[in-house]
């Protein structure tokens, strides 16, 4: 509900994804619910059915997808979004290539200045993810590429959260890791586009700034290739 140029920043997040064909939106909420729940309300004003779930406590990024797995069943993939992070990513190109891949999840990465303000992730050739370490010291990191907080998952790994009840289960410090470990296929997509974390002042400053250029409006129609359902 932070305000970017007069308009609290989930009206542009939705906005951004009903450009890219998304239908249904799934927005996980616990401090002060009401105000979010009273802008947004069903989602019909920014042309999408929202759902919201409810934490009594904190679940994590990745263990809030465990109350919405019926949500997410539903389609063979879906994507997250992070609520604090403003874009304009062409999304529906990620998920039409997570679609012709093998990928358990294919995370969209760009350029950072500052490795020890991101999750940083390595990978090779055919950009299959290698590494994946969450805000490293700077002369740790093994890349510059930081993870942007918007990701293309496949229904299976719902299975990997539900299989590990402990609380809270994030998707930097937990299960990415884990799931390397364990020899899933990760992808990277790398990307220049604007990717803003709006949690700093300085950040609110180059989302205001993009916000004004016109570089964050949303795109006018949707795209062939949207992906149906999300989580913010």
């Amino acid at each position: 509900m932070v305000e970017i140029a007069g308009e609290p920043a989930v009206g542009y997040i939705l906005r951004w994804l009903r450009g890219h064909g998304v239908t249904d939106v799934a927005v996980n909420l616990h401090h002060r619910p009401a105000p979010l729940t009273e802008f947004v309300g069903d989602g019909s004003a920014f042309g999408v059915r929202v759902r919201y779930s409810f934490e009594d406590r904190l679940l994590g990024s990745a263990g809030a997808l465990r109350p919405l797995r019926d949500f997410f069943n539903a389609d063979p993939a879906f994507v997250v979004v992070y609520g604090d992070v403003l874009t304009d990513l062409d999304l529906s190109a990620v998920v039409a290539e997570h679609r012709r891949d093998d990928a358990e999840a294919t995370l969209a990465v760009h350029e950072v200045d500052d490795v020890s303000e991101a999750g940083i992730v390595a990978f090779d050739d055919v950009r299959r993810i290698t590494g994946f370490v969450e805000k490293p010291p700077r002369h740790q990191a093994a890349s510059r590429w930081g993870n942007s907080g918007v990701y293309v998952c496949s229904s299976r790994m719902l299975d990997r959260v539900a299989a590990r009840p402990e609380i809270p289960l994030d998707f930097g410090k937990d299960l990415f890791p884990a799931m390397l470990l364990a020899g899933a296929v990760l992808r990277a997509w790398p990307t220049s586009a604007a990717v803003i974390d709006f949690g700093s002042p300085r950040g609110m400053e180059r989302a205001e700034a993009s916000v004004e250029a016109g570089r964050l409006a949303p795109s006018a129609a949707a795209a062939p290739h949207g992906a149906g359902r999300i989580a913010c």
